[in-house]
């Protein structure tokens, strides 16, 4: 919990708003110019917008995926960029699918074809996709 988050301040942003549903991870959550947000990504509501986006083991776990990019273009300045990390939709990634299954958790797994057909239904364009190993993709949007 929160090693995205101290990445991120170590990489040198000035300010973070992380938001979970969970409040055990963000209590996890490292100190500094952090802001934790207790909430569900697909319908929280907050009162700015952000230049640069960071979704990195969540979308997978949502109930819907297509409403967290929208709500998240709510929350995204003109032009700002969003960074997915999720899992593929490959061998590995069925994988790890089936891993969390066991453990009675249902998760999503993505392609480039998935994102290419729902960001712009939520308002992004797919600037990049790539492939990640062992079984995830990293996807950037741009704010159209």
């Amino acid at each position: 919990a929160g090693f995205y988050t101290e990445d991120l301040i170590l990489s040198g942003a000035h300010h973070v708003w992380a938001v979970d549903m969970s409040s055990a991870m963000l209590e996890c959550l490292p100190g500094g110019p952090v802001t934790p947000v207790h909430g569900d990504a697909a319908v929280i509501r907050l009162e700015r917008r952000f230049p640069v986006l960071v979704s990195t083991g969540m979308l997978e776990f949502v109930r819907d995926p297509e409403a967290v990019l929208g709500n998240a273009a709510r929350h995204a300045e003109p032009g700002a960029r969003f960074v997915i990390l999720a899992p593929h939709r490959g061998f590995l990634g069925h994988l790890y699918r089936r891993f969390h299954r066991s453990h009675g958790f249902y998760i999503h797994l993505f392609d480039a074809a998935w994102f290419a057909a729902a960001a712009p239904r939520c308002g992004w364009r797919v600037a990049a996709a790539v492939r990640v190993a062992p079984f995830s993709l990293a996807v950037r949007l741009s704010r159209r």
